[in-house]
């Protein structure tokens, strides 16, 4: 059998299937698409991979019955393969691809919704926001199309349930959906779903008559913060804010939730708490800026937990720790995000990929390709290259393959009518391939949910036009996909967010007052704001920051004050080369400009400064967790079930909130002098209560 590229081999079956116009046997694809192995196994084992290729790319490929000895013959219906005409006016197309390019997720295919449906120009830009997905979110938002059931396993359990829509607050994406065990709504994170996703067949799923809401009426459903996650008796509780957790605190649980306004800036809220061991790490991760006023039992509690840590509090023996102890910079830190060091084992990246595109993603790009090239019949090589991302020599080396592509038996007039030539492509617009391929392809689930996520994430920004160009064109592709409201996106939107943006558009330097989660300190800056984005449920500014002489990063939220000045400033003088982000100009050593030079979105970057520390702490066989919610550059399995985990720490506050929430089953292994970083905040905060522990202060 003569070798062929699996991707011809791939472009020949989707043409043969698509144009058919019946079902095809195995025995008939043999004999029509070169590539194929002899020997019935081995050709049933290759077809099979293919087909779940093509399904995987969003290609459906429906199996029927061609005899009545059961046997199965292939087809894809052109009425599935296409997208049906948006009628998308020029603001609309616009506002489209502005939202896929400003609106970035790992897992969900935005670009190559972008390419499939062919809406006009890319607009200049960089991403605004960064989000991680989940590779289970395609899945599930293809069982909601489906109106099909999912079974999946969540904290032990079997569940059957029937997806109604997706949620995406506070960085992370909740399934909402109705539960068959306990006939009712519920929702369900993600990130928390064991192993793998089953999905039944089309319409099996079953929802109350009555029944369910969607769109923005899922948001409700949600409770207000983790500590309504669980099955705890419920308790009314009362907690003091002072007026640095404030504002924030507020903002999260609306005004209806403040019982009391006190001097200072300092409130008193009321929560209704189910879960106590998320209420005690969301109070102890504000340190000693939050009081447990009533009822005394849970004040009790929390206070007997402080003391077992400074009861339990041995230094560490570090003689045994094989790690480092120095300051990491930004110049440490390889590629891949690991230190660059051969003895440390880095943790694999749920993230990481091959460099090497698949063949599935090679078909997806060069039908976007053809597709656009039959619309337009002429481009330059070059024009290519920028708009579908590729090489000089990709180009060349697909399209020359692409012009070899057809239907059976592969004479001249049946081959696509492409000619590569030096500097150029010319597709002839009279082909028998142009009415079909010029035509926008349906969306996958993944890359149909990258379109509304991103669409609605936009629309969350301050000063959207609700009803503006992007709406109108939101409308129209979820109607088209049959998926109407079915996505919903809560932004938070910090106080000064909105100071910030301005002064980043007028480019004003401003006076700030932060509060550093590393430092557990408020400090007085001068900066110029570079750069507002979202990142994983918060927003973040890179900026200037005169204090520092350097970039740093700022969460916006953090902000007690932000006021303008009557200084501007140059970008251009600050960053030296730059990338652009609209008509902000981002340096490569910010936050932002290192999540667009990994081309992750992911809320796991991390950018050192030069009072980083890498610290290894040991932690039990349960609090595997830590290394899913925080960036780690290696993770060591030891006796008894335990980990040591190199992680690095920006400051020993943050450090301490780790501490303080994990308890006395974790230990700091290095540097010394942070071994007990636990049990000082502890004392600390046991201060507040009014429990004598003895200093608490190092």
């Amino acid at each position: 059998m003569e070798k062929v590229d699996p991707l011809e081999r791939l472009t020949d079956l989707t043409l043969l299937l698509l144009h058919t116009g019946k079902a095809v046997t195995l025995r008939e694809i043999y004999q029509s698409v070169p590539g194929y192995p002899e020997g019935h196994g081995n050709l049933r084992q290759a077809f099979e991979r293919d087909k779940r290729t093509l399904r995987e790319e969003g290609i459906p490929v429906l199996a029927e019955r061609v005899d009545e000895d059961g046997q199965f013959g292939y087809r894809i219906r052109p009425e599935d393969y296409f997208l049906a005409d948006l009628n998308l006016s020029k603001d609309e197309q616009v506002a489209i691809n502005l939202a896929l390019i400003g609106v970035q997720f790992s897992h969900l295919s935005a670009l190559d919704a972008m390419m499939k449906l062919g809406v006009g120009e890319r607009p200049a830009g960089s991403p605004f926001a960064v989000q991680r997905s989940l590779p289970a979110l395609g899945v599930l938002f293809d069982a909601i199309r489906k109106q099909a059931s999912a079974r999946f396993a969540y904290k032990g359990a079997d569940r059957q349930v029937t997806p109604v829509g997706v949620i995406l607050r506070w960085g992370r994406w909740y399934l909402f959906a109705w539960d068959a065990r306990s006939e009712g709504l519920r929702t369900f994170r993600l990130d928390r779903i064991d192993g793998a996703v089953a999905v039944g067949r089309p319409r099996s799923g079953k929802l109350p008559e009555s029944g369910v809401p969607v769109g923005d009426a899922m948001l409700s459903a949600l409770p207000d913060g983790p500590w309504e996650l669980g099955a705890d008796k419920p308790v009314l509780t009362t907690v003091l804010l002072d007026e640095i957790e404030a504002p924030g605190v507020t903002a999260q649980l609306g005004e209806e939730a403040v019982v009391e306004r006190r001097a200072g800036g300092s409130v008193v809220v009321r929560l209704e708490v189910t879960n106590r061991a998320a209420f005690r790490s969301w109070l102890l991760g504000m340190l000693g800026h939050a009081e447990v006023l009533t009822p005394a039992e849970v004040r009790e509690s929390v206070v007997s937990w402080l003391f077992s840590i400074t009861s339990a509090g041995k230094r560490a023996d570090v003689s045994t720790h094989r790690g480092r102890d120095r300051a990491v910079s930004a110049s440490d830190i390889s590629d891949s995000g690991s230190l660059d060091e051969p003895e440390v084992t880095v943790t694999d990246s749920p993230h990481a990929g091959s460099m090497r595109m698949s063949t599935g993603k090679r078909l997806q790009r060069l039908l976007a390709l053809l597709a656009w090239l039959f619309r337009v019949g002429e481009a330059e090589i070059s024009e290519i290259v920028e708009r579908f991302a590729m090489t000089e020599s990709q180009v060349v080396a697909e399209l020359e393959l692409a012009a070899c592509c057809g239907l059976p038996p592969y004479t001249p007039d049946q081959l696509m009518e492409l000619v590569v030539l030096d500097d150029r492509v010319i597709a002839n617009p009279g082909s028998r391939f142009t009415r079909d391929l010029e035509h926008p392809r349906r969306l996958s689930p993944s890359e149909g949910l990258a379109v509304a996520a991103a669409a609605r994430m936009m629309l969350q920004v301050p000063g959207a036009d609700e009803d503006g160009s992007l709406a109108c064109a939101l409308e129209k592709l979820e109607r088209a996909l049959g998926e109407r409201h079915r996505v919903a996106v809560s932004l938070d939107v910090p106080a000064n967010l909105e100071v910030v943006r301005q002064a980043v558009l007028d480019r004003v330097r401003l006076d700030i007052q932060y509060y550093s989660a590393s430092s557990d300190q408020v400090t007085e800056r001068l900066i110029d704001p570079l750069a507002v984005f979202t990142n994983a449920g918060h927003w973040y500014l890179d900026a200037y920051c005169h204090l520092a002489g350097g970039l740093r990063c700022f969460r916006v939220d953090r902000l007690l004050s932000a006021i303008p000045t009557a200084e501007s400033f140059d970008p251009q003088a600050l960053c030296g080369s730059a990338a652009h982000a609209g008509d902000s100009p981002i340096a490569s050593s910010g936050v932002l400009g290192k999540l667009l030079c990994d081309g992750v979105a992911d809320d796991r970057a991390f950018v050192p400064t030069p009072e980083t520390r890498v610290v290894t702490v040991s932690l039990s066989g349960d609090q595997r967790w830590v290394v899913d919610m925080y960036p780690v550059y290696a993770v060591r399995e030891v006796a008894g079930g335990r980990l040591e985990v190199d992680m690095p720490v920006g400051g020993e506050a943050w450090l301490a909130r780790l501490l303080l929430c994990l308890g006395t089953s974790a230990t700091v292994l290095a540097p010394a002098e942070l071994a007990d970083a636990g049990v000082r905040f502890a004392k600390r905060i046991l201060a507040r209560y009014n429990v004598p522990v003895g200093p608490a202060s190092a």
